[in-house]
């Protein structure tokens, strides 16, 4: 038996009772035969009871990524230290719990304890009925959703009939409200103490193809909330298609006498009114307002950043509801109708213009970097526009149904827990020790102070800047800006002006959309430091990426919607490499999050593996490779495999004699058709073949697999590598660093040196302070270095004294000193 001490953290500053965690763990190969090989013990030793979900598998089939279900009580900012504990021995207790799921007919329904609900097909993506009763007999007068009434589910457009250019404001249109239809109920999972149930339908308007919807439930054993997530899909014309409103309500069975609690400051305001909104229309701005059958509507409180719940109560029950990233992803806006007796929470709502999906401008510019035309399977020119067609956005609520009133019910506790949900961390030697992501180097200040600094450094500069520069929104949160700029022009020929900002206005240097995969660096910071507000800046990219850069319907559906732009969708550059599932994957394995999986199966099985995919080379490769590596674990098929190995070897034929490969596409993945090609032209060190998930997928695949085809390819690579230049330096430091590993040559050492010091990291890489600004940052390269270092500092034996860099830069020619120059003034602090 093994046993691994970890880490559940409560970060909210409220008290927990029992409230449910809901966190993946790895396992080393062989370790954990299975999901039932595994048991939580307390501080006593005796069992937590838990619930195993199986996300991958090892190739002997053993458990890779478990997904932990547990309760536990967590003193306000307070750890709690586990053990979790597996081996062939093991078996944890069984667990007795009163939660139910029962078929019925079409639909399910749904017994926790307190709480008993209903799904099935009908006119809502949502819940049909609602009881509640703390004895769970469910009588007469437990029921609290009843019927078919109120638009328990909406996605509402308002329609212009004519194309409107960028500078129209958007007034008036035809309001296109949706209808719904359901085309299955499923039961995702189905523990002792967590169920989920999944509602696939479409939103149907009179104007658009019908909009793919999903509503996905989840309950827990013993308690009365559930916790939602809505996915809407956008297939409207975005000169035409206008959201206007969009999100999930219920009628609520109450006594006369209701009362209305705002979470706007932190404990809860009561509001008297007919109607009471709490509205986030800005990050930085909350209204809560009233409305009264006499008076006009008023606003009673405002603030910055509220507690983003309402409640409505009788006194002996009441609902609330409660928004995660409720001014993270503004605006949203949380409606507590007491006259009419519902709750509604609007992810997007119609007390704010509607939201406009329209490209930053009608014009194309080169200059600024902008792709006209996007080659199509490389045999003809389809000129397009980016456009915001085919993109989702999935939104997550609580809906509480409780006792009492607000305040009994310990609404404002339980809307903190569920916004800022626990994070279960093991410790960085064990993340190392089970080679999940490969043979990474966990901190070493003493061998590597400055390298060390600099990693941390580099992510606490985009944590920083996530707040500075406010990249916030229900489009916006979670990607990162991709250049910052003390300096620009207008065009060629004109002066350059200052600024001190991020270029998100020039062009194609806009939003990251993945460039340099920044969700798997702070994925594998988070590994290598244990610091949660790593993970969730990961989680948030993650969740961006999944519904905002990849294409979730139309003719480009598995495709990232864009390398960078002003716009997420607005360059013409559609390509696979922003859609590989980098940073989705280890979302899936540590948050659950089903969009994750969805994700994944979407554009792997339905695009990367497609005949129409078209030729794979350097980053598409790369994506398609990945891909397929997470698909073969998270389904242990061998299918998935061999297919890796079979695109693989086409790769490795296309090695050049001298180690190089082949900056073009050599072969189709799915087919396996290829051109005709010349090895003997291979000689590229693009950084597209190092760092946009190609190189990270053939270590890892070799360390899985032992292939030594793959081994001797990958080291006569790095020995192609030596002989090039430090302005490649951001190119070649994963395969170095595999090589040294696998090979011991000190060659390789020493060129990972070389590269790093040429790369500038040996120095103040990040300021400091928040009020330096950099002269230039350059996102892609960033993220270059961090998803990279951590590879090369397991293999290295410390870093290089003055000495040795002086040394490093005698033996480099003018034309590399330049070359790394250029490379250091990436990260030149003015």
């Amino acid at each position: 038996m093994r046993s691994v001490a970890i880490r559940v953290d409560e970060p909210s500053g409220r008290r927990r009772d029992g409230w449910p965690v809901t966190f993946g763990v790895p396992f080393p190969k062989g370790e954990a035969p299975g999901a039932h090989n595994v048991r939580l013990a307390d501080e006593l030793g005796d069992d937590v009871p838990l619930q195993v979900q199986k996300l991958a598998v090892w190739p002997d089939g053993s458990l890779k990524w478990g997904l932990l279900d547990f309760q536990a009580d967590l003193k306000a900012n307070t750890d709690r230290t586990l053990q979790l504990q597996f081996g062939d021995d093991v078996r944890r207790k069984s667990v007795e719990t009163p939660l139910r799921v029962t078929k019925r007919g079409k639909g399910v329904e749904v017994v926790t304890g307190p709480l008993k609900f209903r799904v099935k097909p009908g006119r809502h993506l949502f819940l049909d009925r609602v009881w509640l009763d703390p004895k769970g007999i469910f009588g007469p007068t437990s029921g609290m959703v009843e019927g078919a009434g109120g638009r328990r589910s909406f996605y509402d457009i308002e329609h212009s009939e004519t194309d409107r250019d960028v500078e129209d404001f958007v007034v008036g249109g035809e309001e296109d409200r949706s209808r719904v239809k359901i085309r299955s109920i499923r039961i995702e999972e189905k523990g002792p103490l967590r169920v989920v149930i999944a509602i696939f339908g479409s939103y149907m308007h009179k104007h658009l193809p019908d909009s793919p919807a999903i509503v996905r439930i989840h309950a827990y054993a013993g308690k009365s909330f559930l916790k939602v997530f809505h996915t809407f899909t956008y297939t409207g014309c975005p000169k035409q298609d206008y959201v206007k409103r969009m999100g999930l309500g219920l009628p609520i069975k109450l006594g006369r006498r209701r009362t209305v609690t705002v979470g706007g400051i932190e404990k809860g305001t009561p509001a008297a009114g007919d109607e009471v909104s709490l509205l986030q229309d800005h990050h930085q701005h909350y209204g809560v307002r009233t409305t009264d059958e006499e008076l006009a509507p008023s606003t009673v409180q405002e603030g910055s950043r509220s507690a983003g719940w309402i409640d409505m109560s009788d006194g002996k029950r009441g609902l609330a509801v409660a928004n995660r990233f409720m001014w993270q992803e503004f605006p949203q806006e949380l409606v507590a109708d007491a006259k009419g007796g519902s709750v509604t929470t609007s992810f997007w709502p119609d007390s704010v213009p509607p939201l406009d999906l329209r490209r930053y401008s009608d014009k194309m510019y080169r200059f600024l970097g902008e792709t006209t035309a996007y080659r199509e399977f490389g045999t003809h020119d389809v000129p397009i526009v980016g456009q915001a067609t085919g993109l989702a956005k999935t939104h997550e609520a609580l809906f509480y149904f409780h006792a009492g009133d607000a305040e009994a019910a310990c609404v404002s506790a339980a809307a903190r827990a569920f916004q800022m949900p626990s994070v279960v961390v093991a410790p960085p030697d064990y993340y190392r020790e089970t080679k999940v992501i490969g043979c990474f180097a966990v901190p070493d200040p003493k061998r590597f102070p400055i390298l060390e600094k600099s990693l941390n450094d580099l992510h606490e500069f985009y944590i920083r800047h996530q707040e500075e520069s406010q990249w916030y929104g229900m489009i916006d949160f979670g990607d990162t800006q991709h250049t910052f700029r003390s300096r620009f022009r207008t065009g060629p020929d004109e002066p350059f002006k200052a600024r001190h900002k991020w270029s998100y206005d020039e062009g194609r240097w806009g939003w990251t959309n993945t460039e340099g995969m920044p969700g798997l660096s702070f994925w594998l910071h988070f590994f290598r430091t244990g610091d949660r507000r790593f993970c969730d800046f990961a989680e948030a990219e993650a969740r961006h990426v999944q519904d905002v850069d990849v294409f979730q319907w139309g003719p480009y559906k598995g495709r990232g919607h864009t390398r960078h732009n002003v716009n997420h969708w607005g360059d013409a550059d559609i390509e696979d490499r922003i859609s590989q599932p980098d940073s989705q994957r280890f979302c899936y394995f540590l948050t659950g999050n089903s969009r994750s999986r969805d994700s994944i199966e979407m554009v792997v099985d339905g695009h990367y593996l497609k005949d129409e995919s078209g030729l794979a080379g350097g980053p598409t490769l790369g994506a398609h490779l990945y891909g397929m590596l997470v698909r073969w674990e998270m389904t242990g098929k061998q299918v998935y495999e061999q297919q890796f190995h079979k695109t693989l070897d086409l790769w490795l034929d296309a090695q050049g004699p001298d180690g190089g490969f082949p900056r073009r596409g050599v072969a189709n993945t799915a087919t396996g058709r290829r051109p005709p090609f010349d090895p003997s032209a291979s000689t590229s060190v693009s950084m597209f073949i190092h760092n946009f998930g190609l190189m990270h997928a053939m270590a890892e695949f070799q360390e899985l697999t032992g292939d030594e085809r793959l081994k001797a390819a990958l080291v006569r690579h790095a020995e192609y590598c030596i002989g090039q230049g430090p302005g490649e330096a951001s190119h070649q430091v994963r395969c170095l660093a595999f090589a040294a590993r696998e090979s011991g040559d000190s060659r390789f050492k020493k060129k990972l040196l070389e590269n790093l010091a040429h790369w500038g990291v040996f120095g103040d890489l990040i300021p400091d302070s928040p009020q330096t600004h950099l002269d230039t940052l350059h996102t892609g390269q960033c993220f270059f270095y961090s998803n990279a270092a951590p590879y090369a500092m397991d293999v290295l034996d410390g870093e290089p004294t003055s000495d040795e860099l002086e040394s490093i830069e005698r033996h480099v020619t003018k034309g590399d000193r330049d070359a790394g120059q250029r490379q250091r003034e990436v990260f030149r602090i003015a």
